[in-house]
């Protein structure tokens, strides 16, 4: 049985709380959309004055709420819109649709907002990040980026100099739950990590959950980040695009049919040949190459909205990404005198041409179906599909020439050929509901399933020369096609005027190799309000985590290898405690957000000591790897946020200590994690000079990576000859030197006849800051004595960047 008696009851017991209401009380419900192009928005806020009662509009932009008999004022407000009043003399369930005005003076004065006032909403450690305002963060080579954003944001880290990878409250890369338009990005970095794969003229809205999770999510330890992609312009024809130093982009969207279909397309693509040289340079050492190389990626995103009816909305979003780089190198080696085994003499000429390529992908498509049911009852039901795949494939020609003292001459050809190949593809269908019960409960109920296929590790390899020849295939893994499943129920109780609670259940199954993992997860998060301006928070959330990603490094490698639990690796687990104070302050001008979290993390895995993804040992995945590993995260997270006026900006500050545990890592002792963070400060400021001309600064800071460097050197004599050694001691036990750099910007825009125009120009490391994006070690001689240092590599100097946008009406 998969629910014994005791699930059961835990998780039908949150549906009995339903409380009886008269006919004094009719449900007001519709969507709220953006007056200029049709948009839905996310997150708006609906307020009933004579009731004092209060909702937001959901992932879709639609809201419900509960309104008394007779005349009732209804407010709608949306951050950046102007605010629109609604008298409705409501005797019977109602549908009405508002449409918010945008206030185009006063968007770029938004910084970050909330689905609802940060001290009122029940969730804590969430934040949304307006696509505008992302648009005005100084950026690397003026390449907007959704991931480096979200660096800027208290308890997430990034990985390293210039990465868009990004480590939350001391989880991993593979703890983060990435989705976009509802669907799993499993590789979400373009150039090797530099970049992310987002578009930002293609997406509405940002948001980020890092701790307090209510039971609709699952499935990562760490965070939820969801973007939404824009729907469509309903009302006109519209073109938008950018032309950067390393890449141009555009985005056309408009009216199949005027208020009923739209349709978006947007497309964003490097510049081919034109990359700066630090970047290619880099490319190319990561895979051992010092020859000619090429890279490109592009982005393509499109999106299609129809309206059926008042109840009834489909929406069809595909994505596709794909990395290219490759390249030749060429070498030719000349040996004389030699002397062969008939002791002739003779003199050698090796002639190598080699090609290489990596090649990653990803592809999205989601179809979905907004259902309102009635009144009190919005269902969305998604059909997803998910695939990543990466390609690395090295080939070799050689032309070995021996030209004798006799002027005899022998030829010698051969050639090799090596394929790589790993990824991971998804098919599922979820269905989520929101139920508007009365003026306490609001419901959220949903199932999932989802049938992967990991192929976590192929290699095919092809020798033909005269000294070694070989043809071989070799599978790490074989295929895994685990099913995923889960179903869950919350309820937004208000208890009272100052007391609202987020209770739920979510319950999962994991099946794999005849194995089943069930899972049920805890969610709690309640709210205090202590007054209209202050709150304080509490939430706990159990998560599991049933894939796992095998990293060597942190540089966002197209080479990580996403694995399943199987029989013998568990799923990952983790329990997180938030406690959270909320406050505006200054005529509600300021925000702060003070918060605590303690995480516990269990059954982690890693690479063994020594060993990595591919290497010389062509075994099982599974035999590389050690298991049952244990996290532990504390933190304290300050954010400080001025919202309104010229000078508008935040402060983000974390403290915080992250360790891991292994049996055989460390000799069974606990140690630092490598993303360990012990201070990481952000500044982001915008200052708005006049219409049309913004100056933005961002300043980072943080304490440096935990890395393993040796301590000591021995020489033993092994074989009669001496052999060097080092005794590494602690792992992790130096840390790098401290992160920091200042970014400025300025943005100019002018409206023209046409439409719009805007230059954005800035400047990455403007105090030419030398970061350390990873340590080697060095031999040099000093004294007549080998000497070994550690020496660093940065990577990114002072870089200007412009970049030319347009938008045409």
């Amino acid at each position: 049985m998969i629910f014994n008696n005791k699930s059961l009851i835990i998780l039908f017991v949150l549906i009995i709380p339903f409380l009886t209401y008269t006919q004094n009380e009719y449900t007001l419900s519709g969507h709220i959309i953006d007056s200029e192009n049709g948009e839905t928005l996310i997150g708006s806020n609906i307020y009933i004055v004579e009731s004092k009662k209060g909702t937001s509009s959901n992932s879709y932009g639609f809201f419900s709420i509960d309104l008394n008999r007779g005349l009732n004022t209804v407010l709608c407000s949306y951050i950046g819109y102007k605010a629109d009043t609604a008298y409705i003399n409501i005797t019977s369930d109602s549908i009405y649709n508002f449409q918010l005005i945008p206030i185009n003076n006063i968007i770029e004065e938004v910084i970050l907002s909330s689905e609802e006032s940060t001290v009122k909403s029940v969730q804590s450690s969430v934040i949304n990040l307006p696509i505008k305002q992302l648009k005005n963060i100084p950026a690397l080579l003026g390449e907007k980026d959704v991931l480096k954003s979200i660096q800027l944001l208290p308890g997430v880290q990034s990985g390293s100099e210039g990465t868009s990878g990004f480590y939350v409250r001391g989880g991993g890369p593979d703890q983060n739950l990435i989705l976009l338009d509802g669907v799993n990005i499993y590789h979400a970095s373009h150039l090797l990590g530099f970049f992310s794969v987002f578009n930002d003229d293609a997406i509405k809205n940002i948001k980020l959950t890092k701790g307090g999770f209510p039971a609709r999510y699952g499935g990562r330890l760490s965070s939820i980040l969801e973007i939404d992609m824009k729907d469509g312009n309903m009302k006109d024809w519209q073109a938008e695009g950018g032309i950067g130093i390393i890449s141009g982009k555009m985005t056309i969207q408009g009216p199949i049919k005027k208020d009923t279909t739209s349709i978006i397309i947007s497309v964003r693509r490097t510049w081919l040949d034109l990359l700066i040289k630090p970047i290619v340079e880099e490319l190319e050492n990561r895979i051992d190459f010092d020859g000619n190389g090429n890279y490109y990626f592009y982005d393509f995103n499109l999106k299609i909205n129809h309206i059926l009816s008042d109840y009834n909305r489909v929406y069809f979003s595909f994505y596709t990404g794909k990395d290219s780089f490759f390249g030749s190198l060429e070498n030719e080696d000349d040996e004389s005198n030699l002397e062969d085994s008939d002791g002739l003499l003779y003199n050698r000429t090796l002639n190598t041409k080699t090609e290489f390529g990596l090649i990653w992908q990803n592809i999205t498509a989601a179809i979905r179906w907004n259902h309102i049911i009635n009144p009190k009852i919005f269902t969305n039901t998604t059909i997803t599909y998910s695939r990543y795949n990466f390609d690395n494939r090295i080939a070799t020609n050689s032309e070995i020439i021996n030209n004798y003292a006799n002027q005899d001459q022998e030829i010698i050809l051969g050639e090799s050929d090596y394929l790589y190949r790993s990824g991971i593809e998804d098919i599922g269908i979820k269905i989520d509901g929101d139920y508007n019960l009365n003026t306490k409960h609001n419901i959220k109920f949903g199932l999932s399933y989802i049938k992967h296929n990991f192929f976590p590790g192929y290699m095919d390899f092809y020798s033909d020369y005269s000294w070694y020849q070989a043809d071989t295939t070799i599978t790490f893994s074989d295929n895994i096609k685990p099913d995923n499943a889960f179903i869950y129920i919350e309820d937004t109780y208000k208890i009272n005027n100052q007391t609202t609670a987020n209770i739920g259940m979510h319950y999962g199954l994991f099946y794999v190799n005849k194995k089943l993992y069930p899972s049920l997860q805890p969610r709690i998060s309640i709210r205090y309000l202590i007054n209209e301006n202050s709150s304080l928070k509490l939430s706990y959330a159990k998560m599991q985590q049933n894939i796992h990603l095998l990293t060597n490094s942190s540089f966002g490698l197209p080479n990580d290898m996403w694995v399943p639990a199987t029989d013998n690796v568990r799923p990952q687990q983790s329990k997180q405690f938030v406690l959270g104070y909320n406050r505006q302050l200054y005529d509600k001008k300021y925000k702060l957000s003070i918060e605590y979290y303690n995480k516990e993390l269990e059954d982690l895995i890693t690479f063994s000591e020594g060993t990595n993804i591919l290497g010389t040992n062509f075994t099982a995945w599974e035999e590389k790897i050690e298991t049952d590993g244990i996290g532990k995260s504390r933190g304290l997270e300050l954010f400080l946020e001025k919202k309104t006026g010229k000078a508008t900006g935040w402060i983000g500050y974390t403290l915080s200590k992250s360790t891991r545990q292994f049996d055989a890592i460390n000799l069974g002792n606990e140690y630092t994690y490598k993303f360990d963070r012990r201070h990481d400060l952000s500044i982001v400021c915008s200052y708005k000079i006049r219409k049309g001309l913004n100056f933005n600064l961002t300043w980072v800071y943080g304490s440096g990576n935990a890395i393993t460097l040796p301590q000591a050197q021995y020489l033993l004599v092994m074989d009669n000859e001496f052999e060097q050694f080092f005794d590494y001691g602690e792992k992790n036990g130096f840390r790098l030197p401290a992160y920091h750099r200042l970014d400025i910007g300025c943005v100019m825009s002018k409206t023209k006849k046409w439409g719009e125009r805007t230059w954005s120009m800035s400047i990455y490391n403007l105090y030419n800051r030398k970061n350390p994006f990873f340590i080697y070690l060095d031999t040099e001689i000093e004294n007549g004595n080998e000497v070994r240092r550690a020496k660093q590599i940065s990577l990114f100097p002072i870089m200007p960047s412009i970049r030319y946008s347009f938008k045409f009406k």
